[in-house]
């Protein structure tokens, strides 16, 4: 085997030689005795249209004149006749060319890739080729075309369960549902003609999903499984019926009612959509959360957010009320037939001890309230707001369940007395400690974009409650409160600096004491608001309300010694 490799040493060698007859200052017989003297010589190949880096002296040989097409041609023929047996069924595929333009990474197309050949190819030995992945290379399966008519014309993939239309274009099942149920289309996404009540349950395709599983089996794709057929309503009526009448009193046998509809509403959006549409379905599950409610409110009030108090039924039966997503159709029908029960169950549901449990029930709480009409908004209960709160000034909460309780704060607070209410739970103290948050205003803590949303929210929030005295009250005695709202004023995005400018404007203009008034100068306040009166980047209104708070109170801060630079700029 030595005796080959030196062979096709020497080979290459005279091959150079009788191109290069002085090459680095030696004639050819001397080069080739240096070569052969020395450790496994480098072929080079040259690659005209490929890029390599620059490699080592001491590893491989450049050539600078690369070889006619034709003379390369002979010589790749002469190198794989003199090539080791154990090395034939490689070059029987690929020639040493393509193994070279497969497996080396090249930057100058005039440069040669140099190989080094050595036996028997130790893993990682070699400089330029890998063994192991030389052969995982060889080894791929060439690609294969799939025929246009298995190929969604939305997701653009191979259809795993074809669904057709009324106007026979066929889709899968997943990507035409959210085209028509999620983003809300009503119209084909290929013809463009509009979807009928037939439309809403496609006809499965299963002469083509038979041929879609039967290519994918010859050509060593992976097969698609066939898909499970959908529930009916009727197993979803008896499930319901049974949980209802058989179950009760029987918290184990109801749970596991309830987690056979869990794994149901889970297998797919048209379970989902199915389970939904049910009659009692969630009316059913708001009854099981009602229970939850009635227990804490038998029990004392240090006991009632125990974990012990909190069945597994009733976490099921709030995990499946979250996945359904119910719509406002089926929100406003729940609280109808339970008299806005739904909304007090959710504050009761606020206070249990799971974090997940809380940010599921301030998801279905804002879609509550959403649905709700605003004659029923200014009548909430006491106790939602101090839940809401709660859950907003917790630090251990998630951030998700802030933003929503924020939400929740935003709609409510506008409405009646929910505003006093809000601010006698300690609403105004928790939204300035979210603005004294760095992340919140786009500092340098690492709330990102979700905490600078949070801030916003915030701010809103603060602008609804400085619109009683008890709530500009409170922000006025805050030690942080006049300096948090100025800085998120000048932080914020333009609505966020709007709402944060209108309740500096409203403590300015109804609790505007002496004491106020200089606190405002000392925390900085007067030069902020200067700034947004010339730079204007907020907007025009801001800069109105900025421009009115300065000309309100110039007497007493335009002769301010910390304004000494800024009264060229000051409005008179």
């Amino acid at each position: 085997m030595e005796r080959k490799v030196k062979a096709i040493e020497r080979f290459v060698v005279r091959t150079r030689a009788s191109r290069h007859p002085r090459m680095d200052g030696r004639c050819g017989p001397a080069r080739e005795t240096t070569m052969a003297q020395g450790p496994a010589p480098a072929i080079d190949f040259p690659l005209p249209h490929t890029p390599i880096r620059e490699s080592s002296r001491a590893s491989a040989i450049n050539h600078h004149a690369p070889a006619s097409k034709h003379a390369r041609t002979h010589r790749l023929r002469c190198v794989n006749k003199q090539l080791p047996a154990h090395l034939s069924p490689w070059t029987s595929r690929l020639s040493l060319f393509d193994l070279a333009s497969r497996s080396t990474s090249i930057r100058a197309s005039s440069r040669p890739v140099s190989i080094l050949l050595q036996e028997p190819f130790p893993a990682g030995s070699c400089t330029r080729i890998n063994r192991e992945s030389f052969m995982e290379r060889a080894a791929a399966p060439a690609p294969v075309e799939v025929p246009r008519f298995f190929v969604c014309p939305i997701s653009l993939e191979v259809m795993r369960d074809p669904v057709t239309l009324s106007s026979g274009i066929t889709y899968d099942r997943d990507s035409i549902e959210r085209w028509v149920f999620t983003d809300g289309h009503g119209d084909c996404p290929v013809t463009k003609l509009p979807l009928g009540a037939g439309d809403l349950e496609p006809t499965p395709n299963h002469t083509l999903r038979r041929l879609i599983q039967s290519w994918c089996a010859s050509h060593a794709v992976e097969r698609f499984p066939t898909p499970r057929p959908p529930v009916d309503s009727d197993r979803v009526s008896a499930i319901l019926l049974d949980a209802a009448t058989k179950c009760s009193g029987q918290p184990e046998l109801l749970a596991a009612k309830l987690g056979e509809l869990a794994d149901i509403v889970a297998e797919s959006d048209r379970n989902r959509r199915c389970v939904e549409s049910a009659p009692g379905a969630a009316e059913l599950l708001v009854t099981v959360l009602k229970a939850s409610r009635d227990a804490a409110a038998a029990t004392s009030p240090s006991t009632s957010s125990s974990a012990s108090s909190i069945s597994p039924a009733e976490e099921e039966a709030l995990s499946i009320l979250h996945s359904l997503k119910p719509s406002e159709e089926t929100l406003r029908r729940v609280m109808d037939t339970s008299d806005g029960d739904l909304v007090d169950t959710l504050a009761s549901v606020l206070r249990w001890p799971s974090h997940r449990a809380r940010t599921h029930g301030m998801h279905l709480l804002k879609a509550a309230l959403s649905a709700t009409q605003p004659s029923r908004l200014s009548s909430v209960s006491t106790e939602l707001i101090e839940a809401v709160v709660m859950v907003a000034s917790d630090t251990t909460s998630p951030p998700k369940a802030v933003k929503l309780a924020l939400h929740v704060l935003c709609r409510l607070c506008p409405w009646g007395r929910n505003r006093i209410r809000a601010v006698e739970a300690g609403a105004m103290g928790a939204l300035i400690e979210l603005l004294l948050n760095e992340g919140c205003c786009g500092g340098g803590g690492g709330g990102g974009g979700g905490s600078k949303r949070a801030g916003e929210l915030a701010a809103v929030a603060i602008d609804h409650l400085c619109g009683c005295a008890e709530g500009r009250q409170e922000l006025v005695a805050h030690p942080a409160g006049m300096a948090a709202v100025a800085r998120a004023a000048t932080r914020l995005s333009p609505a966020g600096t709007e709402s944060a400018v209108r309740a500096l404007h409203a403590v300015a203009r109804h609790s505007a004491t002496p004491a106020v008034l200089q606190e405002m100068l000392a925390v900085g306040v007067v030069a902020r608001l200067l700034y947004l009166v010339q730079a204007g980047a907020a907007g025009e209104r801001p800069r109105e309300r900025a421009r009115e708070m300065l000309k309100m109170h110039a007497r007493v801060w335009r002769g301010a010694p910390c304004l000494a630079s800024h009264v060229a700029s000051y409005p008179c």
